[in-house]
Parts: C-alpha cells; structure tokens; sequence
C-alpha cells in the first residue's frame, strides 16, 4: 500500500545497505535529511513519487546509487549538500522538471552514469571535471546544440543519449572529446548530415533515426560499426549509401541496419 504523503522520523539502521520508498505517494522526505542513521547506505530509491525537493543528505558517505526519477523536482541543487567524498556513482533523476545540471561539483568527479532524460535542460552544459562518466542520457530535454567544450574531459564515456531534442548537428562530436564512445542515440532531432564519425574510433551503435539525414558521406570515416539506424530520413539514394559504407571500415561489420520511411527505401515498394 502507498505510503503516507510523508515520513516518519527514520528508524536507526547502522547496517542498511539499500532503502527504497519507490512509487509511494510521497511529497515530503524532510526525515530523511542527515539520515545519521544508517551510515553504511549504499544505494536510496525515491522513484516514481511525488517529491519537490530532494532531502538534504550530507550523513550518506557511502551512497553509490541515489534513484530520483519519476517526481516533482526542478532542481539538483541540494545534492551539494552531500559530502565531497561521497562514492556516488550513480544518478538517476528522469522524468522530472530538471532545468540545468547543478549541485554536483562534489561528486562529479567519481560518477560513472548520469540519467537527467525527460526534464527541461536547455543546453548541454555543467559537466566539468565528470572524467569518471561513462553514460550520460539527456533524452527529450531541450538541448539545441553539442557545444564542443561540453564534452570536453569526457573521456571514459561510452554511452550517449540526446535523442527527442533540438539538435540539427553532430559537428561537435569531431573535436576529439570523446574517444572511448561505444554507443551513441541521436534519433528524433533536426540532424541533416552525419559528421564526427572519424573521431569515434570505438563506436559500434549509431542510432539517427527519425532526423532529417540526407548527407551520408561522414560514413567513410566511421569505425567498425555493429548497429546502423538510420530509419525515417531523407536518403534519397541507396547508392551513395552504399558508396559511403564501402569507402570505409563499417560497412562490412554491420550486422544490424534500419533504412526504412527514407525516401530511396520507399521508391522500391
């Protein structure tokens, strides 16, 4: 049964590891600030309620996984109350009413996964010294552009996820920042031409579906890719496709390919 719309005074725990509150009805988690009592936490869920705030947490020194998505929050801002050496390395705040990514100076420096997806971000931006990360997921905010300095110092991450937001381009992707990319979702943006390819050497997924790709060129330059997404765009020849794949590595590592709603696919039928 759902909680109540608040908590209790917290009972002392000193050796529990994982507490979650997950899809309760709550709106207030006030008694969790300090949360002394169970100072070998690990891992807090609060998914799926109905919090405005985030609770103070400074007493968690060893939380590793704090789950915040599916609420009411518009600002990471009292996650700078948690301390410097906090393990966090994990944050999932989705499906909020996030406007900028604040409030981690303290712990940006040792997390790994960063998932701010369905929020209100209006740029890419307040990463600085996040060398640890090696999954960052913005989809369906409001980015309109990849500023090349952005990325810069984000070296381990290997997954990257703006789809569903107001890109038209991928140049920023060839300044170099991020060389250990493995998988990388562009789909449901303005994006006219593939770019920044060359300089992804490990990147196996590209998922661009549903922009407005005609330009295919850059895939001469792409790295041994595994999956291809490129449904629903505005390819209008499958030879120049096909020309683009053979100049370079990907096109005999395929072994997942989406072309169709393109209108080159569309001619055939």
């Amino acid at each position: 049964h759902p909680l109540p719309p608040s908590l209790p005074p917290p009972l002392s725990i000193p050796a529990l590891r994982r507490l979650s509150f997950r899809q309760n009805l709550l709106a207030d988690a006030s008694p969790l600030n300090g949360l002394a009592c169970a100072p070998l936490l690990e891992e807090l869920v609060l998914h799926d309620n109905k919090l405005a705030t985030i609770p103070a947490l400074p007493a968690l020194g060893a939380l590793t996984r704090l789950e915040l998505s599916y609420n009411c929050l518009s600002s990471l801002a009292p996650l700078a109350a948690l301390a410097p050496a906090t393990p966090l390395r994990e944050l999932y705040a989705a499906a909020n009413a996030v406007t900028r990514i604040e409030g981690l100076a303290g712990v940006l420096p040792g997390l790994a996964v960063l998932e701010l997806g369905s929020n209100a971000l209006p740029a890419l931006e307040g990463l600085a010294g996040a060398g640890a990360l090696t999954a960052l997921c913005l989809g369906r905010n409001r980015i309109p552009a990849i500023p090349p300095a952005s990325l810069a110092g984000l070296a381990s991450l290997r997954v990257l996820a703006l789809p569903s937001n107001r890109l038209t381009s991928m140049d920023a992707l060839g300044a170099g920042h991020t060389p250990a990319l493995e998988e990388l979702y562009l789909s449901h943006n303005g994006i006219c031409a593939l770019a920044g390819l060359g300089a992804l050497p490990n990147l196996k997924v590209l998922d661009v579906a549903a922009n407005r790709v005609s330009d295919v060129a850059d895939l001469a330059s792409a790295p041994p890719l595994t999956d291809l997404w490129l449904n629903d765009n505005r390819i209008v020849s499958l030879g120049a496709l096909a020309t683009a794949l053979r100049a370079g590595r990907a096109g005999g590592s395929i072994t997942c390919a989406y072309l169709a709603g393109n209108p080159a696919v569309e001619a055939l039928k």
